[in-house]
């Protein structure tokens, strides 16, 4: 189980999460001695640790995928056809598409913490008929 305290969760809502395997295994792979404070503490630019806001990790996480090489996506600017990089919320949907191959709505609400079971369905549910017809 993953606790997220009201105060480091955008809605203010303390939350007590179940977690997937593969990343029971990720912390169960950090040496015991060392599992205190945050999963992944991201460094700035400079070197320098970074303070957990969504306004600062934010572009820190683009641009980690920016430098992996993670394209999801073109835009055109001004006739020049630019790249956009995997942002944490590209991240975040592409949990929730692999999981939605996976497990039940209702199960996938609670991983992504979405309030609604409607926003499941919504993004998440009979959205890409290539891959149901694969799994057929």
């Amino acid at each position: 189980m993953l606790r997220i305290p009201a105060e480091a969760e955008k809605g203010g809502t303390h939350w007590l999460l179940p977690i997937t395997p593969e990343f029971s295994e990720l912390l169960e792979s950090v040496p015991e001695d060392e599992r205190r404070g945050r999963v992944f503490r991201l460094l700035s630019k400079h070197g320098e640790p970074m303070k957990p806001s969504r306004p600062a990790i934010g572009p820190r996480v683009g641009d980690i995928g920016e430098a992996a090489g993670g394209i999801v996506d073109h835009r055109e600017k001004k006739g020049e056809l630019l790249k956009v990089f995997a942002s944490a919320h590209d991240l975040r949907r592409s949990f929730g598409f692999r999981w939605s191959r996976r497990v039940m709505p209702t199960v996938l609400r609670e991983l992504m913490r979405h309030a609604s079971i409607g926003t499941t369905m919504k993004y998440y549910v009979g959205v890409n008929a290539e891959a149901t017809a694969d799994e057929l």
